[in-house]
């Protein structure tokens, strides 16, 4: 890659089709890559929004993120960081994947 932005917008594209191992759909389809940042020496530091706090997927989601960014040339090094979605977001993401039963309100 010639320059970070570069290695950000490939890494992006990679962690994008990596799948959610609880809803079956790419994080990118779902909107929850939040950020990703290219640094010196090819260091990427990737941002997953979670549909929950404390997802139970947690290590599974840094693992399967962490290898696509590697994947990416020029990656020497991944960071992922977690936040979770505000509930407004989470009730229309997950709406479509209950049929029939209304969104879950928050608590």
């Amino acid at each position: 890659m010639n320059n970070r932005s570069e290695l950000s917008e490939a890494v992006r594209a990679a962690v994008s089709e990596v799948t959610d191992p609880e809803l079956d759909q790419r994080f990118g389809d779902l909107g929850m890559v939040r950020d990703v940042r290219a640094g010196r020496r090819g260091q990427v530091t990737v941002q997953i929004a979670l549909t929950t706090p404390g997802c139970p997927l947690t290590d599974q989601i840094r693992a399967d993120v962490s290898a696509a960014a590697a994947g990416v040339a020029g990656v020497s090094a991944v960071t992922v960081e977690f936040s979770v979605m505000p509930q407004a977001e989470r009730s229309a993401l997950l709406a479509p994947a209950r049929p029939g039963r209304p969104p879950a309100r928050a608590g």
